[in-house]
């Protein structure tokens, strides 16, 4: 949830360092929804002929190649391309989790596992506009949110790659 809704936080300053529109600035969080629309079947498909595992590490590589790219590189279409690698990374992790969680679940609790999914999904949401708070108040540039970002991605990508699971 951090990823995919940090984009509304940072469109000001995106406007104000790179100097484009407001429009044009808008279009830089849509990407990640285009990346959404046009990644999700192809990620099915993925996940069909490999495994939910290799889908869910593949999509956390890419979405951690995202965000680092969006940290290490600036400028304004650098930054699109790197919100649109993230909308195909997360689209992955999306696509895997799902199924993954109605597979290791015991029937009786997969509701309730889905709904601890969706409520650390909403905690990371309400929390990526908090960091860049944070940051904007510790002096630091905007930017900084995605190094702290790169961190978490990697973090994620260890955690799914090494347990065994379906």
């Amino acid at each position: 949830g951090a990823i995919t809704n940090v984009a509304g936080a940072i469109i000001p300053k995106i406007r104000d360092t790179y100097s484009v529109s407001a429009s044009l600035s808008a279009f830089l969080a849509a990407t990640f929804f285009i990346a959404y629309g046009i990644t999700s079947i192809p990620w099915g498909v993925f996940m069909e002929k490999n495994s939910k595992k290799t889908t869910l590490v593949s999509s956390s590589l890419i979405t951690t190649a995202g965000v680092l790219l969006f940290a290490a590189v600036p400028g304004f279409y650098p930054n699109m391309f790197a919100m649109f690698l993230c909308g195909v990374g997360i689209t992955g992790v999306q696509v895997a989790l799902n199924p993954l969680v109605a597979e290791i679940s015991d029937p009786a609790k997969y509701s309730r596992n889905l709904t601890m999914f969706m409520v650390i999904n909403g905690a990371g949401s309400y929390a990526a506009p908090q960091l860049v708070t944070l940051i904007k108040t510790q002096g630091l540039h905007w930017s900084v949110t995605y190094w702290v970002f790169t961190a978490l991605a990697l973090i994620m990508t260890l955690a799914v790659a090494f347990p065994k699971y379906p």
